[in-house]
């Protein structure tokens, strides 16, 4: 049994809209005074570690000081300190950044673990008389886990549900592949397939409304409409990214058994300020992400090799390093007479790191 998760669109009347927003200040409430108290916790005693299970033992008393938290229901605000626990093994992993404070002009979801139904195309939730409609377009098969309501930036809400279910298992291929992740192409294999950078489409706009909406009074009507017009191109913007990166996943996972990838030091490349924007747009996490869990779901395989392994400056022949190699050159030359490309060259020495050196 796999977890497997519906998305569909949620239409909420202007009540039920008030009651979604409550939901969400106390998530964003409950995040921020317990990451807070964390950093002041660690701050008077640095020999004490993180522990959800005190925070969340906590709750009871602030739900006794704060009476806005008593509106909503406690397994939804002991989720947030899960999340808040999640954020905090990626970064003691090194795997991002440290937890930052959320905001109310960012995206606001709530989780609701227990006491929910859902009726073909209507949710019930605690605290809440009536039911909310969605836009059922697919059917939702076997046992519902949990759902979780969203609100995105453009001002759109979402409802996920995850259920468990079984999936059948892909066929073997009996192909691994090493791919290279690069800032001019997104994703390059050692089969030499190019997966070209999508453009930003709609960044010339965005420029020219952001310029705009800083000659507007904070806050204003108008600017509030600027900013909502902002923030449905950058969703339309994120949802091809995002459409680019299931296709890619899927593509991957099935041609192949076993896909190695390289483990880039993201947070060091974007100090690096004339990258820091490109590198920012190709969304390497949400498709190492989606190449994971798909790999996971469907019984194959995804590993990252080493950090410190010279993939792009290692001559895939006769495996000299070369030192002096420039980001500028993108066609690899060694001494040897080899020339390939640089990225070509580098997903064939991830393979080959694989197969020669870890003796897979």
């Amino acid at each position: 049994m796999k977890n497997y998760s519906y998305k569909f669109r949620i239409l909420p009347t202007e009540n039920q809209k008030e009651i979604l927003s409550r939901y969400f200040w106390c998530g964003r409430f409950i995040y921020n005074y317990y990451l807070n108290k964390s950093i002041q916790d660690y701050q008077q005693n640095k020999d004490k570690k993180w522990n959800k299970y005190e925070y969340v033992k906590d709750i009871v008393n602030l739900k006794k000081e704060n009476e806005r938290l008593k509106e909503v229901n406690s397994q939804s605000l002991q989720s947030v300190v899960e999340n808040l626990d999640k954020a905090y093994n990626k970064f003691f992993t090194k795997w991002w950044w440290f937890p930052s404070f959320k905001k109310k002009q960012s995206k606001q979801s709530t989780k609701i673990p227990q006491f929910f139904k859902v009726e073909w195309n209507r949710i019930h939730i605690p605290k809440m008389k009536e039911w909310i409609k969605f836009i059922k377009d697919r059917e939702i098969e076997w046992k519902i886990k949990s759902l979780t309501l969203s609100q995105d930036t453009d001002w759109k809400y979402y409802v996920s549900i995850l259920v468990e279910r079984e999936i059948t298992e892909l066929s073997k291929t009996w192909k691994s592949i090493g791919c290279d992740l690069g800032v001019k192409d997104l994703l390059i294999t050692s089969d030499w397939d190019v997966y070209k950078t999508l453009k930003r489409k709609n960044e010339s706009k965005i420029w020219r409304l952001q310029m705009r909406q800083s000659k507007k009074q904070k806050w204003s009507r108008r600017y509030k409409q600027l900013k909502t017009k902002i923030a449905k191109l950058h969703k339309a913007d994120a949802n091809r990214r995002n459409d680019y990166n299931h296709k890619i996943s899927i593509q991957l996972v099935r041609n192949y058994d076993l896909i190695w990838l390289e483990n880039l030091n993201v947070k060091w490349m974007m100090k690096n300020h004339k990258l820091a924007k490109s590198i920012w747009s190709q969304w390497w996490y949400d498709l190492v992400t989606k190449l994971t869990y798909k790999s996971d779901r469907y019984w194959k395989q995804v590993h990252q090799i080493s950090r410190w392994y010279p993939t792009s400056k290692q001559c895939y022949q006769c495996w000299n390093v070369k030192q002096s190699l420039k980001l500028s050159e993108r066609t690899y030359v060694c001494e040897c007479w080899y020339k390939e490309d640089r990225d070509i060259n580098a997903s064939k020495n991830i393979l080959r790191y694989t197969e020669i050196e870890l003796k897979l």
